[in-house]
C-alpha cells in the first residue's frame, strides 16, 4: 500500500540520518591533531571544484565571489571548518577497509540500478569515489550499532 511505502521510505530515511548524525559525532569526538597542510590540500580541492562548475556554466571563478560579495581570501576561511571536517572524515575512514571484491560488487549493483553497462559506469564513476562511498557506508554501519540515540532536545538543554 502507499501508506506501507511512505513508512518505509521515512524509516530508511532516518536510518540513514541517525547513521550520518552517529558518523559525525564519531569524527567530531575523534583525538587527532589534523595539519594545517592538509585542511589547506582541500580548501584548494573545494576551490577547484567550484571554480570548475562556474566553468561548466560559463562564468569565472572570480566573478562568482564577487557575486557573492567576498573575495578569495574570505571564501577559503568560509570554507575552512568544513574542509577541516572533511579531512577529519577521510582519516576517521582509512581505518575502513573495502575489498576490489566489494567495490566489484558495488558498480554491479550500481550499473543493475542504472540499467547500465559495468564498463561504462566504471568509466563515469572512479573507483575512488565507489571505495570512498563504501567505506562511508561500513563506517556508518560499525558507529551506529554502537551508538545510542538521544534525544536532541534533551541534549541541547545541558
Amino acid at each position: 500500500s502507499i501508506k506501507a511505502e511512505i513508512l518505509e521510505r521515512k524509516s530508511e530515511s532516518s536510518e540513514k540520518d541517525f547513521k550520518a548524525a552517529a558518523l559525525q559525532k564519531a569524527v567530531d569526538n575523534m583525538e587527532v591533531e589534523v595539519p594545517d597542510a592538509m585542511v589547506d590540500e582541500q580548501v584548494d580541492r573545494v576551490c577547484e571544484d567550484y571554480a570548475r562548475n562556474c566553468a561548466m556554466q560559463g562564468f569565472e571563478f572570480g566573478q562568482y565571489l564577487g557575486m557573492m560579495g567576498m573575495d578569495e581570501n574570505t571564501f577559503r576561511a568560509m570554507m575552512r571548518p568544513s574542509a577541516a571536517n572533511e579531512v577529519r572524515t577521510q582519516i576517521f575512514l582509512e581505518a575502513c577497509e573495502v575489498s576490489e571484491e566489494d567495490i566489484e560488487k558495488e558498480y554491479t549493483t550500481a550499473a543493475e540500478a542504472y540499467s547500465m553497462d559495468v564498463e561504462e559506469l566504471k568509466k563515469a564513476i572512479s573507483t575512488e569515489i565507489i571505495a570512498r562511498d563504501l567505506k562511508m557506508r561500513k563506517a556508518a554501519d560499525v558507529v551506529a550499532e554502537a551508538a545510542v540515540a538521544t534525544d536532541v532536545k534533551a541534549e541541547d538543554a545541558e
